[in-house]
């Protein structure tokens, strides 16, 4: 069983940096985007090809919202603001528009049981 915490640790977080890591490719050597991110430069390499983070798919509108903002932290990393808090912003986003809340519930149903039992917190 996975907390929200983990469901963003292991689907969201590795999700966006592949995001952030295919919109500065066009920009950036995959050196210099491994140094922001925090990663490895062969994670790097795997994000652009496509062979990790790829435990997301996001719907019509979801997807819609989600590239708009990816664009805005794309935009703000070239103007040199911190790639860490473009990832947080990012992962504060999936959490506000409730779609960390639509993960959890196609990979984790137990958790939703306990969430409504427990907290009530997916009402």
């Amino acid at each position: 069983m996975f907390t929200p915490q983990e469901v963003e640790a292991n689907y969201v977080v590795p999700f966006i940096r592949k995001e952030l890591a295919k919109k500065l490719s066009k920009f950036f050597t995959h050196e210099k985007i491994a140094k922001a991110l925090g990663i490895s430069k062969a994670l790097v390499c795997y994000y652009i090809k496509g062979k990790r983070g790829k435990g997301i798919k996001l719907s019509g509108k979801e997807k819609e919202i989600f590239e708009k903002e990816l664009e805005k932290s794309v935009e703000r990393i070239r103007e040199g603001k911190n790639p860490f808090l473009e990832v947080i912003k990012l992962v504060n986003f999936f959490r506000k528009k409730k779609i960390t809340c639509s993960i959890c519930k196609r990979y984790n149903k137990e958790i939703i049981k306990l969430c409504k039992e427990k907290v009530g917190a997916l009402k």
